[in-house]
């Protein structure tokens, strides 16, 4: 995901640490099991699913989104069955393949009409052009999640692999 040159494509294999860094994982180590899990996308109950669609919706997939903050109106390309993310952030993230956009949606849920959401963001997967400033995105950071997330299979191999959207 994103062009070769992007920063969530920078190998920190051999990356310095950061001085707090022993302090840091010390502190998860002592307080993970009630604060940090992983969200991966196959545990329904917590995880994070992404849908990857063809680049050209059936007829009717496209919903406009109500959203509740001014960054973006949509439309959202988002399919009526993509999957909500369980809890209370309530994400939907949805990759259009071919076209290298990432749709994601913080707050969302289904409607008679289609989709409603607090927020909403489009990343263009070939560029690192970043969102205007003061932007929220789904993570309210301005940045995207889904490049962030990982794979159960990529942790049981061993490496995380940069991927293609």
């Amino acid at each position: 995901m994103f062009p070769t040159d992007n920063s969530w494509n920078v190998n920190i294999r051999n990356a310095p640490l950061n001085s707090r860094s022993a302090q840091i994982v010390a502190y998860i180590q002592a307080h993970g099991g009630k604060k940090l899990h992983p969200d991966f996308g196959e545990n329904q109950t917590y995880g994070i699913p992404v849908r990857r669609r063809a680049p050209e919706p059936a007829a009717g997939a496209d919903h406009l989104h109500r959203l509740r903050r001014r960054e973006r109106p949509g439309p959202f390309p988002v399919p009526l069955n993509a999957p909500v993310e369980a809890g209370s952030d309530a994400h939907v993230l949805v990759v259009r393949q071919g076209t290298c956009d990432l749709f994601e949606l913080y707050g969302a849920h289904r409607t008679t009409n289609g989709w409603a959401a607090a927020s909403g963001a489009r990343f263009d997967l070939t560029s690192n052009a970043l969102r205007p400033l003061g932007w929220t995105s789904a993570d309210a950071a301005g940045l995207p999640i889904t490049p962030g997330l990982v794979r159960y299979e990529e942790v049981a191999s061993g490496h995380i692999d940069t991927r293609s959207a």
